[in-house]
């Protein structure tokens, strides 16, 4: 309610330092919206929303999905809780933003290894197994490691050997390729 009797007046200015504040207040956004659709984004504004999806899906709908999607909004996400902000962007943004290694190796992490096989081309799915295996969670490491050696052929290393062997965990659903 207080944002409605704030932005509804007809005195009311939005610049960016106003709209960068509100950037996780998603009810504050999507009201914003309705008053000024065209509210100025900056890449600010982006980095903070990165932080929450229905932040950032408030914002991208502002900007009618044309942002520029930086390293840096990349590594915001990363650190967030909420990894549904990695699956908006890839969802929207396939081609548009920056995917690291880094980025691969926490979609595979997050249940979404599939992610890492589709940009196959340009990432090192060694690097993103081998630190698949470094996740202290059984059951993701399972789960990534079923999706990524169906579609690739992987080795492993002593280390993840001595890992299932201290763990006590047994892969017989995922055949290892050595």
């Amino acid at each position: 309610m207080f944002w409605i009797s704030l932005f509804s007046r007809k005195d009311s200015h939005f610049d960016q330092s106003l709209v960068e504040k509100l950037s996780q207040d998603v009810g504050a956004l999507r009201t914003l919206s309705i008053f000024k659709p065209d509210f100025p984004v900056s890449p600010q504004s982006l980095l903070m929303a990165a932080k929450g999806a229905n932040a950032m899906e408030a914002v991208l709908c502002v900007c009618k999905m044309n942002a520029v999607i930086t390293a840096d909004i990349i590594e915001a996400l990363l650190d967030s809780e909420d990894f549904n902000v990695l699956r908006l962007l890839f969802g929207r943004h396939r081609s548009r933003f920056p995917i690291t290694d880094m980025v691969l190796i926490r979609a595979a992490l997050y249940q979404y290894p599939f992610m890492a096989l589709e940009m196959r081309n340009s990432a090192d799915l060694q690097i993103i197994w081998g630190n698949v295996w470094q996740s202290d969670c059984s059951e993701t490491k399972l789960d990534a490691s079923e999706v990524l050696t169906k579609h690739a052929t992987l080795q492993v290393t002593e280390s993840m050997m001595e890992r299932i062997w201290t763990s006590g965990q047994f892969m017989a659903k995922t055949t290892l390729m050595i």
